[in-house]
């Protein structure tokens, strides 16, 4: 599985703990920042040299990470997180989301991502403040776990 990380700005990850990350989810790699109210994603990292050369820059802001093994879909930079929320926000997910595994080059993560989630968004920005929107989300996810960096 997926390790998905949710980290407050100041607060560093030790190198060797990317290291790590990448001998147990070597399928792709990325991350989004949180600065000045914006969001940026850097992602499609297949070796922790390029992930630490591309973070290191970035360590002590907010930040989700994310280091992938494929359950579903190629191993790609499209394939890897975070994916770009339509609201400007940033999205990572552990786990698997079951009937959005049926595309054979897409994970399952950015099917849903890209036909339901943004979609979702477009007609209603303020879904993730509005309860019965968040429940129908969380119970569209099954259990997984997601982080999101969403700008201010």
């Amino acid at each position: 599985m997926c390790l998905a990380i949710s980290k407050p700005a100041g607060v560093p990850i030790p190198l060797d703990h990317i290291h790590g990350a990448f001998l147990n989810n070597p399928d792709g790699a990325g991350f989004a920042v949180q600065r000045n109210g914006k969001v940026t994603i850097s992602k499609g990292f297949f070796t922790p040299e390029d992930f630490i050369d591309a973070w290191l820059p970035h360590a002590y802001w907010r930040a989700i990470l994310h280091f992938r093994s494929a359950s579903a879909g190629d191993i790609s930079r499209g394939n890897c997180h975070p994916f770009r929320l339509s609201t400007g926000g940033a999205i990572i997910h552990n786990g698997h989301l079951g009937g959005y595994d049926t595309h054979t080059t897409l994970s399952d993560t950015r099917q849903w991502v890209e036909t339901v989630l943004n979609p979702l968004l477009l007609e209603y920005p303020q879904a993730f403040h509005t309860p019965s929107l968040r429940a129908l989300l969380e119970s569209a996810t099954h259990g997984s776990r997601v982080a999101m960096l969403l700008p201010h």
